[in-house]
């Protein structure tokens, strides 16, 4: 019989910090999916994020304080307890995103990395708990449904990482395969054969004049 305490502790040290940050992205897209469907939060929040040099979770959770003490909505009405509960659940997520990004973006397995992706998760516990005290009449099944898909949207997180990456790097590299190589197992945690899919869904994107 499989000793499931062991078992956890091997499973922490076999991971990464990409990984990590991975999976808190993917809870946070599916609470995102959850509270505004149709909007796409890979599009809208993760990649805006990647693409600045400048993203930071320090600054996005210095931003937390001001949410909780503006008096109005930019000198307009004043804002009601319910609604600064929604601008705070954004903000928290904005915080968790940041340094998931960062957490990818720094140097593979380095302790910076780790930090990073540590903050990322504690900020989505966070996150978890404001939505679960202020919460809504469906809180739980939300959660329910989170744990359900977070592997799928783990995936998604993944993917999003690595059409990034073939934006930037891709042309350095002769084939699908040999690019395939460089991220399998590296830049993410899955097999040869689907970062190949991926990239060659890149490609794809790219043909059909993808901006």
């Amino acid at each position: 019989m499989t000793n499931e305490p062991e078992a956890r502790e091997l499973q922490r040290f076999t991971t990464n910090p990409i990984a990590e940050a991975g999976a808190t992205l993917g809870t946070l897209i599916d609470m995102w999916d959850g509270w505004f469907e149709g909007r796409d939060f890979i599009q809208e929040i993760f990649k805006p994020m990647w693409d600045d040099e400048n993203t930071s979770g320090y600054d996005q959770a210095a931003q937390l304080v001001e949410i909780e003490t503006m008096p109005d909505w930019m000198g307009r009405e004043p804002i009601t307890p319910d609604g600064r509960n929604a601008v705070m659940k954004i903000g928290l997520v904005l915080t968790a995103c940041a340094y998931a990004v960062q957490a990818m973006k720094a140097k593979k397995r380095s302790a910076e990395a780790w930090s990073y992706a540590v903050d990322a998760a504690r900020w989505l516990g966070i996150l978890q708990g404001f939505h679960s005290n202020v919460g809504h009449k469906q809180a739980a099944s939300d959660f329910a449904r989170a744990g359900a898909h977070a592997a799928h949207a783990e995936n998604r997180a993944m993917k999003a990482l690595v059409m990034n990456w073939c934006d930037s790097n891709m042309s350095e590299f002769k084939s699908m395969d040999s690019a395939a190589e460089a991220i399998a197992g590296k830049l993410v945690p899955v097999k040869f054969r689907t970062a190949r899919g991926w990239i060659g869904e890149w490609k794809k994107l790219q043909s059909a004049g993808r901006p």
